[in-house]
């Protein structure tokens, strides 16, 4: 049931409502040459998914901290 939930989100993005939060910290966290090294903009609204939601930013969340976070339990769970 979460699959289906999910699924339906990739492509349907409500306004207001952000989504692909990993990708969210990716550009918020990677230092400039990773990101230019992955051929990305720091800028959330260059990607037509992400811009779709007009919601870029959210003040309750740290997507920068949020991307440490995820880091570091890559690391715990070594994974790459």
């Amino acid at each position: 049931m979460v699959d289906l939930l999910e699924k339906s989100r990739v492509v349907q993005c409500g306004a207001g409502e952000r989504s692909f939060h990993i990708f969210y910290q990716i550009l918020a966290g990677l230092a400039d040459d990773q990101l230019k090294g992955l051929y990305l903009t720091r800028d959330p609204n260059a990607y037509y998914y992400l811009k779709r939601s007009g919601c870029s930013k959210v003040d309750t969340i740290d997507d920068v901290k949020d991307f440490r976070a995820v880091q570091v339990s890559k690391k715990i769970l070594q994974i790459a």
